[in-house]
């Protein structure tokens, strides 16, 4: 059945908090997007909601780009391009037979990195690219470079923004006792203790030779193995944050 609209209002001001929010370039990177949220937060309400939240979606990227200062032809591109990412990498994943929508695990990975990270925010690149080179918003041999980075943001996206919000989405339906929560503190507890001194105050001398990001897979790993997807994909994103702050 069609979406309320109040489910329609929400879509749109739950794209645009987190996109103006996470869309941002790094102090002193210039223009360069690190990660792109839209498609991936595009995928997984698509996934979640059906069809019929797509009009809010482009009306939520639209506005999102309009905020940001976009010119009308590059907030249209931005828009299109997440919608075509968005929209393909649904298509595929919903034909995989091992996914499942409310029960997400580690067994669709591969194909989230084909369908997601590669089909999806390949064409969204691509669109987007390609419209801002036509309307001239962008020079023409500045389109690769910021095809590759378009695509590259979108689907780091696509690792860590949908997955997580999906995992909330089936806790959300499906609440269950709370598990070896003790053994999360610490893992949690770890995670940012160690992110804050690796990539905040690295430490110097013989220390400061091993402190290197890698060991956070530690932690990762640790979740993975233990506390399941939830827990694992919020605590990736969190890492993610702590070293793009």
């Amino acid at each position: 059945r069609p979406p309320s609209l109040a489910a329609l209002a929400a879509t749109v001001l739950l794209y645009l908090v987190v996109v103006q929010a996470l869309d941002a370039p790094p102090g002193g990177q210039n223009d360069i997007h690190l990660l792109h949220p839209g498609p991936s937060l595009a995928l997984a309400l698509w996934i979640w909601g059906g069809p019929g939240l797509a009009p809010a979606l482009g009306a939520g990227a639209l506005l999102g780009g309009a905020l940001a200062g976009l010119s009308p032809w590059a907030a249209l591109a931005e828009a299109v391009g997440s919608l075509v990412a968005a929209g393909l990498a649904k298509a595929y994943l919903q034909h995989r037979k091992s996914f499942d929508r409310d029960h997400p695990n580690f067994h669709v990975v591969r194909h989230v990195l084909l369908g997601a990270c590669g089909l999806g925010a390949g064409m969204g690149a691509l669109v987007t690219s390609s419209t801002l080179v036509l309307a001239g918003e962008l020079p023409t041999p500045l389109g690769l470079h910021h095809f590759a980075q378009w695509w590259m943001g979108a689907s780091l996206g696509m690792l860590l923004l949908g997955p997580l919000v999906l995992s909330y989405r089936r806790s959300f339906l499906q609440a269950r006792p709370i598990q070896r929560f003790d053994e999360g503190l610490v893992v949690w507890g770890l995670t940012l203790g160690v992110g804050v001194l690796l990539f905040g105050h690295p430490p110097q001398g013989i220390l400061g030779e091993i402190a290197n990001a890698y060991w956070m897979f530690l932690f990762i790993s640790w979740a993975g193995a233990r506390l399941g997807m939830l827990s694992t994909t919020g605590l990736v994103c969190v890492v993610g944050l702590q070293a793009l702050w």
